[in-house]
């Protein structure tokens, strides 16, 4: 039988999903703890030259837990590939699975993201209220998930209209 999750209420996480959580940069002695409440894997958005990055998590997440799945995404800017990249790791994870970043406002907004990256007009608004609701100021990220949802669906209204974005046109000769 799998442990519980979402972990015990003094845990510094937050449960978005029944199949994501997102934190700040967790300790050595947290991430022992993840294999226990039933976390699989965790993603790690901090970047390798940030002073929080801690350069043993991987072999830390792993001591504890051999098949566990670790993955170093680093959130180096917020464009369309970075967000590609970033949500498709969290699509392919072992569930219930971890997000972190060094303040926890960065994992909160991918972990929401999965639940409206689906939702093309989801608004800044929209985002900061979610936020809010899991006590994470994200006023200040909102507007770059704004844009890449707008721009997502951009590609998706171009992918229909054919493969260079143009409308198909058919014209009937008569001979």
């Amino acid at each position: 039988m799998d442990p519980p999750f979402p972990p015990p209420s003094d845990a510094l996480m937050i449960k978005v999903t029944e199949d994501v959580a997102c934190s700040s940069q967790p300790t050595e002695e947290q991430l022992e703890k993840l294999h226990s409440i039933g976390i699989k894997s965790v993603i790690n958005l901090v970047n390798e030259g940030d002073s929080t990055f801690f350069h043993g998590e991987e072999q830390a997440v792993k001591k504890f837990a051999a098949d566990f799945e670790y993955y170093h995404c680093p959130m180096v800017d917020f464009s369309v590939n970075t967000w590609n990249y970033v949500l498709s790791k969290v699509q392919i994870a072992k569930k219930p699975c971890l997000i972190h970043c060094d303040t926890g406002q960065k994992a909160a907004l991918v972990a929401i993201m999965t639940l409206v990256e689906d939702m093309p007009n989801c608004t800044k608004a929209q985002l900061v209220e979610m936020g809010t609701e899991m006590n994470v100021d994200l006023t200040n990220l909102a507007p770059f998930a704004e844009a890449y949802l707008k721009e997502k669906n951009k590609s998706a209204e171009s992918k229909t209209n054919g493969s260079d974005g143009l409308q198909e046109k058919r014209v009937k000769i008569s001979i």
